[in-house]
C-alpha cells in the first residue's frame, strides 16, 4: 500500500525514503549474550531502538542509538525507565558479522525476559 510522500506500508513495517521502522519480540532466559536484532550493515549505518523488557518482577523501557563503521559497532543507551532492579543492569552491544550489524543483549540475571524491539534504521 502506498501513501503520500513515498511511504510504503507492509504488515508491521513502515518504510520512509531512507529509514525502516519495524518491531519484533523475543524471549531471553540466560546471562549469555543473545541476538536481539540483525540488519544489513551495508544498507544501514545507524539505528534507533526503543526496547521494552518484561520479567517476573520488573518492567523497563529504554532507548538506544547505534552506529557502525563496517568494522566496529557502537551503542549508547540514553534513557532507562524501570519499575525495579532486575533488568536495569542488562547491557547491549553492536557487532559486525558477515556484513550484518547484530544488536545483542546480555542480561544481568538468569530470569526469563520478554523483549520487544521497535527500531528505526537510518542509511
Amino acid at each position: 500500500m502506498k501513501f503520500f510522500n513515498n511511504v510504503d506500508v507492509n504488515s508491521n513495517n513502515v518504510i520512509y525514503a531512507n529509514t525502516l521502522t519495524a518491531s519484533a519480540g523475543i524471549s531471553v532466559s540466560s546471562t549469555d549474550p543473545a541476538e536481539l536484532y540483525r540488519f544489513s550493515a551495508s544498507d544501514y549505518v545507524s539505528a534507533k531502538f526503543i526496547i521494552t523488557i518484561n520479567s517476573i518482577s520488573d518492567e523497563s523501557v529504554r532507548e538506544l542509538l547505534t552506529v557502525h563503521n563496517n568494522i566496529d559497532g557502537f551503542v549508547t543507551e540514553y534513557a532507562i525507565v524501570s519499575t525495579g532492579l532486575e533488568t536495569r543492569d542488562d547491557s547491549f552491544g553492536l557487532a559486525i558479522n558477515s556484513g550484518d550489524a547484530l544488536l545483542t543483549i546480555t542480561p544481568s540475571t538468569v530470569t526469563t525476559r520478554n523483549v520487544n524491539i521497535y527500531v528505526t534504521l537510518i542509511k
